[in-house]
């Protein structure tokens, strides 16, 4: 390569440096940046249950081992339950909360009875049935906020003797999730 294409070469390439340089000396004046930052929280709810007067003992759930899914239950001893003499009909009290350090109210869409602990010779001559105050078919219950709820349990006139001194769990289920904070 003669001397004027290597002169001609370094020019070339010298203009370039300078031009990157500039560029980049312009892109660092012409840039900037701001950054935020915030705490992230999740919304906790815990449903509980109490029987007998307010105020009440309030129970956290644990699992119900009557079936194969383990469905969350909390264990009520209802005081008055029992024994129950064919015709008759027996009514219990229970309540519902959303523990106060929940961060969200909870939806409560259903409580029901299920007598599959039942004897079911017994289950079979029970009536069974479960009230509670449902607005739009849903509870919406705010932290420390109680939900009272009736059982009605009503053992068939025509019951048969075998079912005499039969026992098991009634068990109460209440399905709730937490309302979604837009």
């Amino acid at each position: 390569m003669d001397a004027i294409a290597r002169r001609k070469t370094k020019i070339v390439l010298a203009a370039v440096a300078v031009l990157g340089v500039g560029a980049a000396a312009t892109s660092a004046v012409w840039s900037d940046q701001v950054f935020f930052q915030g705490d992230v929280s999740v919304a906790k709810f815990n449903i509980q249950g109490a029987t007998g007067e307010l105020p009440a003992t309030w129970l956290e759930s644990n699992t119900w081992d009557g079936t194969a899914t383990g469905l969350p239950t909390i264990e009520l001893a209802f005081a008055d339950m029992g024994p129950l003499v064919a015709g008759q009909t027996d009514t219990w009290t229970g309540f519902i909360r959303n523990d106060p350090t929940s961060t969200v109210n909870a939806n409560v869409s259903a409580i029901t009875a299920n007598t599959s602990l039942l004897d079911p010779a017994l289950a079979a001559q029970l009536t069974v049935s479960v009230a509670y105050d449902v607005p739009a078919n849903a509870v919406s219950v705010a932290p420390a906020a109680q939900v009272p709820f009736t059982v009605t349990v009503t053992l068939a006139d025509s019951a048969p003797t075998t079912v005499m001194g039969a026992t098991g769990t009634l068990v109460i289920q209440v399905v709730g999730s937490p309302v979604t904070v837009p």
